[in-house]
């Protein structure tokens, strides 16, 4: 029986986005909950190698970048090299794609455990048949339920990411660099998105808000931004005042998380960030339109998720091919009304507050 085997050198290929990666960490947990004696290797990305840096669950990473044209053939097979010389004796697959299957079962990896989907099911030693009911969970819980073909039962474990004394300092540093005291409440807010722009609240919308909270006593608002999204971030913040301060591009992700952590709120699209914070404890906003709260929401109490359920909503586009009304009907007012709200909750009520909302 599956549940009976045990295994010694686990491979868990993580998902390809920040946000996809942070919802799959508990898998990491209940991996070795049940295998406490088994190595676990993280298999992710190369720009997301820090999250699991210092994870107390984590005993190697494998970095990768997905092979591309025109070397794409030989950097698969040194990638399979790479694969076959650690010799996994299992494979956990967290994304869907037939690639990722077929990956594994060419670099022999001995058991391959994922869901039977995308024709890939040849590959898998331990298929697992996704269920009707499974597809309204929680994509948290989805992941989680790909350990029932190795006998593992839905937990309630919870996305999680680690920061240490140091990450926090460093956070601190950068805040301080930016003429943010300790006394200030800081308000971290992330305009971006990945997979399309229909995610994206108006950035008219988000510069309101940041204005309206930065006239704020004894606010200080931090936008984030990666290298993608720069031109868009530097476009919000012009003209604002000396209360709003530009991160974009400025720092590693994890300093991001740092500074995250340190945050009153954090106001955000459905992203990666949105998912970060509400790992970290940090209270969110989050602003919904074309996803579905209910599958991507953040997996956090300490949240007010925003979503105006418009006739089209959700539909899973990358790109509106109408109007944009899901994210245009989300007024200025709400939101700075729901961000405040948070700022006016002592740190060490936030749960009971979260509690009662």
């Amino acid at each position: 029986m599956a549940k009976d085997k045990q295994f010694f050198n686990i491979v868990i290929r993580m998902p390809n986005h920040i946000g996809d990666c942070v919802m799959a960490t508990p898998v990491l947990s209940d991996l070795k909950c049940r295998f406490p004696d088994a190595k676990l290797t993280v298999m992710c990305k190369q720009n997301i190698v820090s999250m699991f840096e210092k994870d107390a669950d984590v005993d190697e990473i494998f970095p990768f970048s997905k092979p591309k044209k025109p070397n794409k053939k030989e950097e698969t097979r040194k990638l399979i090299q790479r694969l076959k010389e650690k010799k996994f004796d299992l494979g956990v697959l967290l994304p869907n794609s037939f690639s990722s299957a077929y990956l594994f079962w060419k670099a022999g990896v001995q058991s391959r455990l994922g869901y039977s989907r995308d024709a890939r099911r040849i590959f898998l030693t331990h298929p697992v048949k996704m269920q009707p009911l499974w597809h309204s969970y929680h994509f948290v819980d989805q992941y989680k339920l790909i350990l029932k073909g190795i006998g593992i039962k839905r937990s309630r474990t919870k996305p999680r990411l680690y920061l240490d004394d140091q990450d926090i300092q460093r956070a601190q540093e950068i805040l301080q660099e930016n003429g943010v005291e300790k006394d200030h409440m800081v308000v971290g807010v992330n305009p971006s998105a990945a997979s399309g722009t229909a995610k994206i609240w108006p950035k008219e919308y988000f510069k309101q808000v940041i204005k309206n909270l930065s006239e704020l006593d004894n606010v200080k608002v931090i936008v984030f931004g990666d290298q993608y999204s720069k031109s868009t971030v530097d476009e919000i913040c012009a003209g604002l005042n000396e209360n709003v301060i530009n991160l974009a591009a400025k720092t590693s992700l994890q300093e991001s998380i740092g500074i995250m952590k340190l945050c009153k709120v954090i106001l955000s699209n459905d992203s990666g960030p949105m998912h970060i914070a509400a790992a970290i404890g940090t209270p969110v906003v989050a602003l919904f339109g074309p996803t579905n709260d209910l599958l991507s929401g953040p997996y956090t109490p300490l949240c007010y998720i925003i979503h105006k359920y418009v006739e089209c909503s959700p539909c899973h586009l990358g790109t509106c091919p109408i109007d944009h009304r899901c994210m245009h009907r989300i007024k200025v007012d709400e939101v700075f009304d729901k961000v405040t709200r948070w700022l006016k909750i002592p740190d060490g009520a936030l749960l009971s507050y979260a509690n009662q909302k």
